[in-house]
């Protein structure tokens, strides 16, 4: 059994040591694969890529119009 709690997952790293933005996370110490490859642990390198400008959008609206502008595709596998 694995906990599958989102929040466990997810710690922010110090700021100190962030280059890009202020809301970098840590990705989790994982025991199993399952746990490694969850939709939480796959996210971590995606959003600690944003540009500050991304993750500090004032408002939702302005957050999808420059997130929609970015190619996430090599974190997704997408094309």
């Amino acid at each position: 059994m694995v906990d599958s709690s989102p929040i466990s997952r997810f710690s922010r790293a110090n700021y100190e040591r962030t280059k890009e933005h202020i809301y970098k996370l840590m990705p989790g110490l994982y025991r199993t694969d399952h746990a490694r490859f969850f939709i939480t642990g796959r996210v971590v390198s995606a959003w600690n890529s944003l540009p500050q400008e991304v993750v500090a959008a004032s408002n939702y609206s302005r957050f999808k119009s420059l997130i929609n502008e970015i190619d996430l595709s090599r974190f997704f596998g997408l094309r």
